[in-house]
């Protein structure tokens, strides 16, 4: 008896191993820099001087370099499959990587109130999140709108839209000149941005 060969459904290819691990390592760097910061940072935590120097550096550390190669690195390993359509243009993400490490200057900047840093930092993290998002984009609307997703769009445009936020306000909190920022007091609006970048 013959068999009938089954129909294939559409399934999306991950980004190439070469670019996922090249982002996993330099996020494994970044969480390397941010734990020596984390541990010169030992006497002003234990002295409750959260926002001096050395806190300050291992925090955004964490947040500007390991946390967007991990993400990204993930998010370019996982969503093509999940979404069920390929990337377009690797190339560009392969542009993005480099741009990342914007994340270096900038958490270096904002621990040092240096203005030239944090903007430089600030340019090229733009950048590179210009390039993700676009590509993320183009994912969420070729997806199959007829199958089953692994992922909800809603809910992976919703993440990006989250973390453009936490950008923009981090950007206008280090900018403010005075009390307040956007008419809401400077310390209440530190806390939304610190909890914006941990969600």
């Amino acid at each position: 008896m013959a068999q009938r060969p089954l129909p294939i459904h559409a399934v999306g290819r991950p980004a190439p191993w070469p670019l996922v691990a090249t982002s996993f390592v330099l996020a494994l760097l970044g969480w390397a820099a941010a734990s020596a910061a984390a541990i010169r940072a030992v006497p002003d935590l234990a002295a409750g001087r959260l926002g001096a120097q050395s806190p300050v550096l291992a925090l955004h550390l964490a947040a500007l370099v390991f946390f967007p190669f991990a993400v990204t690195g993930a998010a370019w390993h996982t969503l093509p499959v999940m979404l069920r359509n390929h990337l377009r243009n690797v190339r560009m993400l392969w542009l993005a990587l480099p741009l990342l490490a914007g994340g270096v200057p900038l958490a270096a900047g904002v621990a040092l109130g240096a203005d030239r840093l944090v903007w430089a930092g600030t340019g090229l993290l733009a950048a590179a999140l210009a390039v993700t998002l676009h590509q993320l984009a183009g994912l969420i609307l070729r997806a199959p709108r007829e199958k089953t997703l692994v992922a909800s769009r809603a809910g992976v445009a919703l993440s990006a839209l989250h973390l453009v936020a936490a950008f923009v306000l981090g950007a206008a909190v280090f900018s403010a000149a005075g009390p307040t920022v956007w008419g809401v007091p400077y310390e209440r609006m530190v806390l939304v941005h610190l909890l914006l970048a941990a969600l």
